[in-house]
């Protein structure tokens, strides 16, 4: 806690004055004013970080903001496309493809997940023989 010295509103007013040397002492939360962190409040994160996008692409590069979409798509997912969205919208010069590897690379396990794509080629070569074919064209 912190303390902060403010002006008493019941102060005593003499002809319409209040007097600045009356002060109480009023405890505040230190950790209150503080910036909101990803593990806290993603959202939060994220939406100062949307406010910064308007003149700044790479915000959302940042590592904080990479972490908070990250909590939100393993928490949240219909938060997390929301913002998703509205980043988008925010500067259409911005690159949600890269945000969303990014994210990925933050999940745990993000590693060992193969697209699937890359899997079904994976079961492709493992369980078939690909002959390559000849394709004749005819002349007309």
């Amino acid at each position: 806690m912190v303390s902060a010295s403010i002006p008493s509103p019941d102060g005593a007013v003499e002809n319409d004055h209040h007097h600045h040397h009356d002060h109480h002492t009023v405890e505040v939360d230190a950790a209150a004013t503080l910036a909101p962190t990803p593990d806290t409040d993603p959202v939060g994160v994220i939406e100062a970080a949307l406010v910064r996008l308007v003149d700044d692409v790479g915000v959302l590069a940042k590592e904080d903001v990479v972490r908070a979409f990250a909590i939100l798509k393993a928490t949240d997912l219909p938060s997390y496309l929301r913002l998703r969205h509205a980043a988008k919208k925010t500067n259409r010069d911005c690159s949600v493809t890269v945000l969303d590897k990014l994210v990925r690379d933050e999940l745990p396990g993000s590693d060992d997940d193969a697209s699937a794509l890359d899997e079904l080629v994976t079961l492709a070569r493992a369980q078939c023989q690909l002959h390559p074919t000849r394709i004749a064209m005819r002349s007309p």
